[in-house]
């Protein structure tokens, strides 16, 4: 589903980075974040972080938008398998 989907946008991120996505100093805040996440998501800029490919970013952006708009809301695993991200993987 689009929240499973959402998960995988926000593990990625956190695998990559070693921090959330969408963080704060109270549970109300972090869901401030995340309603807002167009404004809130954001990536470390080059040299303050690990390094992601353009690929990795797109991905995780669009995995982390509004279910209509949520990669694989359409066509589900098939069409994330689809993304750039994954066209090293056999």
């Amino acid at each position: 589903s689009c929240v499973d989907f959402w998960a995988i946008g926000c593990m990625l991120y956190e695998m990559i980075f070693g921090f959330p996505p969408f963080f704060g100093e109270s549970p109300e805040e972090v869901f401030m974040n995340i309603v807002n996440y167009d404004q809130c998501l954001a990536f470390p800029e080059p040299g303050q972080g690990p390094e992601i490919s353009p690929e990795g970013e797109s991905i995780i952006r669009a995995l982390l938008t509004e279910p209509d708009r949520r990669l694989g809301a359409k066509g589900g695993l098939k069409e994330i398998k689809q993304h750039p991200f994954f066209k090293d993987f056999p």
